[in-house]
């Protein structure tokens, strides 16, 4: 087979190096990444060596890249290459979807080759630190890392300096390269059909199957929801096959004695995934060792063809299979998204949301809320002396002990760091202040394990003055505590 040659972004490099690892095809593809910062001249140099080189390479050649990216103007003519476009050069390891919803909420996506760099790539900025900082808080509220989870480790480490340098918060977000693996092997196993275009050629209902199999991948491949998924599944295992009846019973019925057993009798088949039974036949659809569901089939308008419907029935399981994995890797995302990794309570791009929400819900009318914005006392002593462990420990007992106190409809986050904030919907300064002094004396309980040492807090609380701006509110609620700090820590400042 003739070797592929893939030419993308360095800003790609670490997860494209990695999936192709993954999925095992070495011995057939050849890759380069091109600066993506290519208007410098040293870095035009190097884009016209590497278009120079491919010039006259013996290789089926892609440029995978983003629909800004402006390279492809850059090569020639007589360079017989397939460009590859996706809305953002990060679609090919993120969800459209998920891209957009960073964004919209906004977020600055960073790879982890740009984090590694990043020193390197501000100074190619031109920016002071104090230059740096106004831009960058300018167009985001937090850097998003897309990284890998074997990697989180050493992403948190740069990401904690860039952060401090900013003075921006970050969120790790932990991706699966499955997309894109899926991604490379769709061009690879298109490159082996056309090599062996003259022998399939001779199997006429076989090619109408896997021109039916593509057909399916490129409806499913934008599906956005379970339900989604299962119209066009239906839709198409009814127009191609003639069946007058399809079900598929999801996981969640497997409760059923009938779904039992024919979990029972796939087993006893040696993990075959399909079953056929007079007129019907039953497709598991599992994936990676989930079981999605069991795909039923019956009552067919041609039942002497049903031999070659099973056929085609499981080349699309598969399909379907993974386009629901995908469905369930975006929900994850969105959640983790949303969600701080290591007190697994909201991260600051969710209070943000809510807090606007609440701000409109008191312009509407509605009853005014409360914020109480606080700091856990001398903090970076307890990192220094007992280690960064310990300070984590006391982070996620803090933020246990304060979630099972506060209301369902109270939002309680990380806000960076040492500091967290509540919002209290429906609730005057009074009260809020109450609850302070109640965590004050709460959060007391937790020690420094192998210490008799306690820790404290102190807290600053507004309420909200209806016209006012999120940020001025915020702004108020941190002034409050910081004047708590001034005055002796381990108070309610209001």
């Amino acid at each position: 087979m003739k070797k592929l040659y893939f030419l993308t972004c360095e800003q790609l490099s670490p997860y494209f190096k990695q999936a192709i690892k993954n999925i095992g095809y070495l011995d057939i593809i050849e890759y380069d990444f091109y600066p993506c910062v290519y208007s410098e001249s040293r870095n035009r140099l190097e884009v016209d060596s590497i278009l120079h080189k491919i010039k006259d390479i013996d290789r089926e050649l892609f440029l995978l890249c983003g629909r800004f990216c402006t390279l492809p103007q850059l090569i020639s003519k007589d360079i017989n290459i397939k460009i590859i476009k996706r809305n953002f050069c990060f679609s090919y390891i993120l969800n459209d979807h998920m891209v957009e919803y960073i964004l919209r909420h906004g977020g600055y996506i960073i790879t982890c080759h740009w984090l590694k760099n990043w020193k390197r790539y501000i100074e190619k900025m031109g920016f002071s630190t104090q230059d740096a900082r106004k831009f960058f808080q300018g167009i985001c509220r937090e850097l998003v890392v897309p990284t890998l989870p074997e990697q989180a480790s050493e992403t948190k480490i740069k990401a904690d300096e860039l952060s401090n340098y900013l003075k921006i918060p970050y969120f790790i977000l932990k991706i699966d390269l499955t997309p894109l693996e899926n991604f490379l092997k769709s061009i690879i196993w298109d490159r082996k059909i056309r090599e062996l275009e003259p022998v399939i050629l001779e199997k006429s209902n076989k090619i109408a199957e896997y021109a039916a199999l593509f057909d399916i991948l490129d409806q499913l491949i934008g599906s956005e929801t379970f339900e989604a998924v299962y119209e066009k599944i239906q839709e198409l295992f009814i127009e191609i096959m003639g069946a007058a009846k399809f079900k598929f019973h999801r996981g969640s019925e497997f409760s059923d004695p009938r779904l039992k057993k024919l979990i029972t009798d796939f087993k006893k088949k040696n993990n075959k995934i399909y079953l056929k039974k007079k007129d019907k036949f039953y497709i598991l659809v599992h994936r990676k060792g989930k079981i999605y569901g069991i795909i039923e089939v019956s009552n067919f308008l041609f039942p002497q063809h049903i031999d070659r419907y099973l056929n085609f029935a499981t080349l699309i399981a598969p399909v379907f299979a993974l386009v629901l994995n995908n469905i369930d890797n975006f929900e994850k995302l969105k959640n983790m998204a949303i969600k701080d990794d290591l007190t697994n309570i909201y991260n600051r791009r969710y209070f943000i949301e809510k807090l606007e929400q609440e701000i409109n819900r008191v312009k509407r009318g509605a009853k005014t809320f409360s914020l109480i914005f606080f700091d856990i006392d001398f903090f970076k002593n307890i990192n220094d002396k007992f280690g960064h462990s310990i300070g984590d420990y006391i982070l996620t007992a803090l933020a246990n002990e304060v979630k099972n106190r506060i209301r369902k409809s109270d939002v309680f986050v990380r806000w960076g760091g040492e500091e967290f904030i509540i919002m209290l919907p429906r609730t005057c300064l009074r009260d809020a202040v109450g609850f302070a002094e109640q965590l004050r004396q709460l959060v007391k309980k937790i020690r420094i394990p192998g210490t008799t040492r306690s820790i404290t807090v102190s807290f600053g609380v507004v309420e909200y003055i209806k016209g006012e701006s999120l940020d001025n509110v915020i702004t108020r609620a941190d002034e409050k505590m910081y004047l708590a700090k001034k005055s002796g820590r381990d108070n309610v400042k209001y």
